[in-house]
């Protein structure tokens, strides 16, 4: 993947990730990888692969080994939540419909989602616009 100006220290994120760690069903068609070089799709023949940025204080915590013959870096699944409401609120809206996500699995930990949310360095806007999101999901699965 060299053409895409990714290296092999940006993990999947965002959906992709929350698909690996059993929060949603669906599988994406497109891999997204966290960047914090220049945005920008690569459409290979093995699948799409998206980057998207973000800060690079946002990918200092909450990324880990994954457990698999073959290890690679990847977002927990709390640190993928946060990404994909962060990109929700971003100028073109991504993820602004999210598929159902399921945090009643005991993979998801609150308490560490909420120490991501406060620990990362995010403007009280978009915090703001995310902890409305989380609240509006929290809720969903409280009531499923």
């Amino acid at each position: 993947m060299p053409e895409s100006g990714a290296t092999f220290d940006e993990p999947p994120n965002m959906v992709s990730a929350l698909h690996l760690h059993g929060l949603i069903s669906q599988i994406p068609k497109t891999l997204q990888i966290a960047t914090t070089g220049h945005a920008r799709t690569l459409n290979s023949p093995i699948g799409r692969f998206e980057f998207l940025q973000i800060k690079p204080e946002l990918m200092k915590q909450g990324i880990k080994w994954s457990d698999t013959h073959l290890p690679y870096l990847i977002a927990t699944a709390e640190k993928a939540l946060i990404d994909t409401l962060y990109l929700s609120t971003r100028k073109n809206r991504r993820f602004a419909s999210l598929p159902e996500v399921d945090i009643r699995l005991r993979s998801f930990r609150k308490r560490e989602f909420e120490r991501l949310l406060q620990l990362l360095p995010i403007s009280i806007r978009i915090s703001a616009s995310m902890r409305a999101r989380w609240e509006t999901l929290s809720a969903k699965n409280d009531n499923s």
